[in-house]
């Protein structure tokens, strides 16, 4: 300011205005901003600072700017001041300048997946600028890639300007685009702006990124930089099964073409073959970044089923630098590479051994100055079927038994291949599949006829082959491997496993290559045979083996032949199997498994009624029983036999001394029933029977010529005889597979007690017998018994007196049968002929039970009565009130007497009662007899008839007395004497000279017997006379006189006229023991013997007396007369002996 020479002193207010006329482009309107200024009255002063933020901006706009300086009037100012407009001085204008050429660049280095590489471009800002467009073109060549990270820095000052673009990644343009926002400002004066963005590949190729950029400043032509690219790189892994070489290490191979046709891939390995899955993978020189992740992989899961893997310590990755950048290309890395696996964590799991790398490993191949190739190795072996083997593996692929199964995709279908994979960071390429093949080896094992059985080597598998009989045994193995086997044949063996119970020829073994027909001598083997496990062991030398297959590099075609017998003591039933095993290096392979069968032959032995479905096996038979021996000839499981059955038949020997066969009933049935004894021969000899199959015209297998049929004529010989199968006849061979049915028909001819009568039968099948099982009989000798007794609970009375007309039992103790006999009674009876004369059957009978029993439930005791018939009624013991009135019949024995003889039979109900055959049976049966007639001896027995067999009993005998009783009388006169006075005659008559002579009556006994009751008559009976005062001993009456004794009664005779004759006469009766007289024997009470003194019969005698008065008028001739005319009426005294029944006394 300017005072002009003013005095006054002071400041004024002023404002100083900027004016914007416009931009050119009318970017920017017209417009004013001002700031305050406080002026001096006198001097100068700054004008305040002006920024483009004044005016709104972030720059100066291109354009013609002018000051304008305007002062109020104020203070001592006559009038305000307001300067010119656009005054030169004070106007000032802001042009453009377009900056130079922009400029490009990108990071020098390798990007494989997620690595980032960026793109750098700067641009000045020139002058004047308002508006800045970069747009970069990507020529991603198909690499996928992702943008990010952008950025726009001013490189002068530092400064970040990305918030004032617009970034646009156009994918479909593949650009990517910056575009300031603000057009309306100015940009920075000669600045050098750069606007830079990552470029991140995704899971590229091998290829380029080629990019250009271009700049748009103002309106400005764009400005192109220079082009850029940088290379991209994908992981290109391959996969390989590798063979172990004969150092042991593996022979790594490569397969950079994807062939799958290296290494192990495609060769037929064998189970335990060693095989290892490998995954080579190569890391590219330069790579721009270290990987965040680095692995590779090795996948055996769908070659599971053939490989099994090492432990997981035993996986190895080895490194080694290669020329080749994509693919591998170093042959043997095991050997020559350097084992990394240290580097690497190994995991493995569900098939798959994964190798991460450590951060420091990846660290390590960021910018390598070569190409490094990684190999992952997991090794193993061949494992089929996951351990199953050959065997698991033909049941899984329907393959039969000993055939070949060749395990490759081409042969079954399914791929057993191994995966890989590679991985950088979040790339993951999978390798190619390479096939793993492997070969289940054929073992085929055949069972022949013998040549030296049929003469023909026919197979006989499954057939049914006899003790003793010879077969052969055929082992073969034709091998064949179209894409060759994995290793050498190193080992070959053939382990062959034979039943126990067959017997090989050591000597018979020959062993051949059919494929060039040789025969291999035991130079080129070795057998080892053991017993103890019933196998031996051929184990060919390596010589051998070179010569026969390595080195003419062919695969083995062996069989191997041997025959043996089965064993004469193998059991029937049981499979005899034979199996082999090939050993092919560490693979064994068995065959499929052939068996014969020792056909299952059950004869079978049973003994029964003629009721074939009554067994009476165990049960006991008695004398007369019929028992029927039933051999089942068992032809069933012969029908598939592998030769033919010369002889089929039954031999049994029987026990001769206690059975008797009928032959003519022996009889043969098949199972539909069909009589077939007509099919056989059968002959009885010594107590052995022999029934064989009858032979037929038989054609020789081995001349087809015509045997005739021969039948033998000693069937014992044939049976054991060793036939030809050539010259001999065999039997139709149409009879087999079936049962036949032998009876034979036995009769028991004799019985011991203790004797157990055993049968087995033999059944001959060709040379192999076969017993039977044993069945049993118990014989057991049974008789019934005979017994008299007084009383039913009495002492035996065999060979003891009965005294006359003594009542006593016959005892008939029937035969006591064993329980648990062959048959039930069918018939029992008892005929006893007892002796009519001397006893009379009394019709009272009882029958008793022998053993404890049950009778309709009812327990009764052995001794205890059962029924019983008297006079009266029947009484049955086991019969209530209910059978009393029912009407039934339940009597178990009825007895009838027809002319002394007595039947007696048990009903229907006593055999069922008392003859069952489950227990024992046993009854006596007491019949009460009276004797009637002495006699000395009389017997009694009786026979039982039990099912038709009569059995006679003991006879027992009783005796009666014949006593004879007799007394004798004398009479004389007493004083003569019994000699003198015994007047018999009239020659001897007494001259009776006195009135009264006493006379004595002598009754002597003279018989065997005592005698009471005496009687005494005197009668004349020539001449007059009186006999009287007659004087009797004392208790006359109750006299008994014994043998011997006498007695003596006297009379006085008086009266006497003339001659005189008297006849004396005496009765007695005889003494006997009174009989027991029981009325009912049954009741458990004691017979009752008569009271008294019991008489029997009745004697007397008597005895003539003679006398006479003499006269003297009365001598000579008339005396002579009368004498001779009495002594024709004397009769000496006489013993009469009376026969009656008992009489009492008489008085």
């Amino acid at each position: 300011t300017d005072a002009a020479g003013s005095a006054v002193d002071e400041h004024v207010d002023a404002q100083v205005w900027l004016n914007y006329d416009g931009h050119p482009a009318r970017l920017y309107k017209a417009q004013s901003v001002n700031k305050p200024v406080r002026l001096p009255h006198a001097g100068s002063v700054d004008s305040p600072q002006f920024t483009p933020s004044d005016f709104g901006w972030n720059g100066w706009q291109e354009g013609n700017y002018w000051f304008d300086i305007v002062v109020p009037q104020q203070g001592s100012m006559a009038a305000g001041v307001n300067t010119e407009d656009r005054q030169a001085s004070e106007s000032f204008r802001v042009g453009s300048r377009a900056p130079g050429a922009p400029t490009k660049h990108v990071d020098d280095g390798v990007s494989a997946d997620g690595m980032v590489n960026r793109t750098r471009i700067v641009t000045g800002t020139g002058r004047g600028g308002w508006k800045l467009n970069i747009t970069d073109t990507i020529t991603a060549n198909g690499v996928p890639y992702q943008i990010d990270d952008y950025r726009i820095s001013d490189l002068t000052d530092g400064t970040d300007h990305t918030g004032e673009f617009t970034i646009t990644w156009d994918k479909d343009a593949h650009t990517v685009s910056a575009s300031r926002k603000d057009n309306q400002s100015m940009l920075p004066l000669d600045h050098a702006f750069e606007f830079s963005f990552a470029v991140t590949v995704n899971t590229p190729g091998h290829n380029i990124v080629n990019d250009v950029a271009a700049v748009q400043w103002n309106e400005e032509p764009e400005q192109t930089t220079q082009p850029q690219q940088f290379p991209t790189w994908k992981p290109q892994p391959d996969t390989v099964w590798m063979l172990r070489g004969d150092d042991g290490g593996w022979d790594a191979v490569i397969d950079p073409d994807h062939s799958n046709a290296v290494g192990a891939a495609g060769r037929s390995l064998l189970d335990g073959d060693m095989v290892a899955a490998a995954t080579n993978a190569v890391l590219p020189a330069h790579l721009i970044e270290a990987p965040q992740r680095l692995e590779l992989t090795v996948g055996w899961s769908q070659a599971d089923y053939l490989f099994d893997p090492s432990a997981a310590s035993e996986i190895r990755v080895y490194a080694a630098d290669t020329p080749q950048e994509r693919t591998s290309g170093v042959f043997d890395i095991a050997r020559r590479g350097k084992d990394v696996t240290g580097e690497f964590t190994i995991r493995v799991n569900d098939g798959t051994a994964t190798a991460v790398a450590s951060q420091a490993y990846r660290q390590s191949v960021k910018g390598l100055g070569t190409h490094r190739q990684l190999t992952l190795v997991v090794p193993g072996r061949i494992n089929l079927a996951n351990g199953g083997g050959a065997v698991q593996t033909r049941k899984d692929y329907q393959a039969k038994d000993g055939q070949a199964v060749e395990l490759c995709s081409s042969t079954q279908g399914k791929s057993f291949i191994a995966q890989g994979t590679h991985t950088v960071n979040d790339h993951t390429v999978e390798a190619n599949r390479p096939p793993l093949c492997a070969i289940v080896p054929p073992a085929a094992k055949r069972v022949l006829a013998h040549s030296s059985q049929t003469g023909a080597r026919t197979p006989i598998n499954q057939a049914k082959v006899m003790p003793g009989q010879r077969v052969t045994y055929e082992l073969t193995a034709d091998i064949t491997a179209r894409t060759g086997l994995g290793y050498r044949l190193d080992s070959v063996t053939v382990t062959d496993e034979y039943d126990r119970y067959f017997e090989p020829d050591e000597y018979s073994i020959l062993v051949r290559d059919r494929r060039s027909d040789t025969v291999f001598g035991r130079q080129h083997y070795t057998v080892h045979w053991n017993r103890e496990q019933h196998r031996f062991h051929i184990v060919f030398n390596r010589s051998a083996i070179n010569q026969a297959w390595n080195d003419t590099r062919t695969l083995p075609n062996l069989l191997v032949e041997f025959t043996g017998t089965v064993a004469d003591n193998a059991p029937a039933k049981r499979l005899i199997g034979n199996q082999w095993t090939l050993g092919l290096n560490n693979s064994m392979t068995p065959s499929n498994r052939v068996v014969i069968e020792p056909p299952s032959i059950v004869p079978e032995k049973t003994v029964t009624q003629a009721d074939a479905g009554i067994a009476i096996d165990g049960r006991t038979a008695l004398l007369g029983d019929t028992i029927y021996y039933r051999v089942t000839l068992d032809a069933s499981a012969l029908q598939s036999s592998a030769y033919t059955v010369q002889r089929l038949g039954i031999i049994d020997d029987y026990d001769e001394r206690y059975l008797a066969l009928d032959l003519d009933r022996v009889a043969v049935t098949d199972e539909r029933g069909n009589d077939r004894t007509g099919a056989f021969n059968i002959q009885d000899r010594d107590g052995v029977l022999y029934a064989f199959f009858a032979t037929v015209d038989t054609t020789d297998p081995a001349t087809g010529r015509v045997i005739a049929a021969r039948q033998p004529d000693d069937l014992k010989a044939y049976a054991s005889a060793s036939l030809d199968p050539h010259t001999d006849p065999a039997i139709d061979q149409h009879v087999l597979g079936q049962r036949y049915e032998l009876v034979l028909p036995m009769t028991v001819i004799a019985v011991e007690d203790g004797v157990h009568v055993q049968n087995t039968a033999t059944q001959v099948t060709g040379t192999t017998r076969t017993n039977t099982r044993t069945v049993v009989n118990p014989l057991k000798p049974v008789n019934p018994a005979k017994d008299v007794t007084i009383a039913m609970h009495g002492d035996s009375a065999n060979g003891t007196d009965i005294p006359l007309h003594t009542t006593f039992l016959y005892r008939l103790d029937s035969s006591d049968l064993p329980a648990n006999r062959a048959y039930d009674v069918d018939s029992w009876n008892i005929d006893d002929d007892y002796d009519e004369l001397h006893d009379v059957y009394l019709g009272q009978w009882a029958l008793a039970a022998r053993h404890d029993m049950s009778i309709d439930g009812k327990p009764v005791q052995a001794g205890e009565l059962i029924e019983r018939h008297t006079n009266i009624d029947l009484v049955s013991n086991d019969r209530n009130d209910d059978d009393a009135g029912s009407g039934l019949d339940s009597s178990l024995l009825t007895v009838e007497d027809a002319g002394g003889r007595l039947h007696i039979e048990l009903t229907e109900r006593g055999k069922h009662v008392l003859g069952g055959r489950n227990q024992a049976g046993a009854w006596t049966l007491f019949i009460q007899m009276q004797r009637i007639l002495p006699a000395e001896r009389i017997t009694n027995g009786f026979a039982e008839t039990l099912n038709g067999i009569t059995r006679e009993s003991n006879e027992v005998w009783t005796r009666t007395a014949l006593e004879r009783g007799a007394i004798e009388l004398v009479k004389f006169d007493e004083t003569s004497g019994e000699r003198d006075g015994d007047r018999d005659t009239m020659e001897r008559a007494l001259a009776i000279t006195q009135d009264k002579t006493r006379l004595v009556f002598r009754i002597r006994n003279i018989g065997d017997m005592p005698v009471t009751g005496l009687r005494l008559h005197d009668t004349v009976t020539v001449g007059d006379a009186t006999v009287d005062a007659w004087q009797y001993p004392e208790h006359w009456d109750e006299l008994v006189l014994k043998p011997g004794e006498s007695v003596d009664v006297t009379a006085m005779l008086s009266a006497v006229t003339g001659r005189h004759t008297d006849r004396a006469t005496v009765t007695a009766s005889t003494v006997v023991t009174c009989p027991l007289v029981d009325d009912n024997p049954f009741d458990n009470q004691p017979a009752v013997r008569q009271d008294g003194v019991c008489r029997g019969e009745t004697v007397n005698a008597a005895d003539t007396w003679h006398g006479y008065r003499p006269t003297l008028a009365q001598t000579g001739s008339p005396i002579i007369a009368l004498l001779t005319a009495t002594g024709m009426l004397v009769a000496a005294a006489a013993v009469i002996r009376m026969s009656g029944a008992t009489r009492r006394r008489q008085q």
